[in-house]
């Protein structure tokens, strides 16, 4: 079974370019991953590994690696709808268990009467706990607690397959 993900080869700030990779072998090593059109390439220069999803609304992890090195695991969600939430927390409901979520920071976009809010941290000890949970979980569900308005989201089994890939890839 071959597997799409989407290479983002990043320039400072900018994700500048975007290629196809298909992970070729065993999930558990970056080297099984063939890079798909591919101009010469800089070892020293960033690249990240993330899902992709046609999808809009989503949460998945996603990391850099340098010289072949993974770093900088992350996770993220995205809400897309048509009313704004101004999302202040994240609530997951894994397999039956609460876990909440401050996001460091959440951005907003709009466009043609979509809106959309994501959030993108660093996985670490505030949110490490959510991320295990996703990897070994069957069902998930995510709440989005607005200033005045809630959301919730049914976590698809694509999106938890692609957080089991994405970690056996960092790991």
């Amino acid at each position: 079974d071959d597997i799409a993900l989407e290479l983002l080869v990043d320039s400072s700030d900018y994700v500048c370019q975007r290629f196809r990779i298909e992970l070729i072998a065993h999930l558990g090593q970056l080297r099984s991953l063939r890079k798909v059109d591919l101009a010469e390439e800089d070892p020293k220069k960033p690249t990240w590994y993330q899902p992709k999803f046609k999808k809009y609304n989503n949460v998945y992890c996603y990391f850099q690696t340098v010289n072949d090195i993974p770093r900088n695991l992350r996770i993220t969600m995205t809400y897309y709808a048509e009313d704004w939430l101004f999302i202040r927390k994240v609530q997951f409901l894994i397999d039956g268990t609460a876990y909440e979520m401050i996001p460091r920071e959440v951005k907003r976009d709009h466009e043609s009467g979509d809106i959309w809010e994501w959030i993108d941290d660093p996985v670490s000890d505030r949110n490490i706990a959510i991320v295990k949970a996703l990897y070994n979980c069957s069902e998930a569900r995510v709440k989005y607690k607005g200033e005045d308005y809630d959301d919730i989201y049914t976590i698809h089994q694509e999106e938890i397959d692609a957080v089991k890939r994405t970690i056996d890839l960092y790991t």
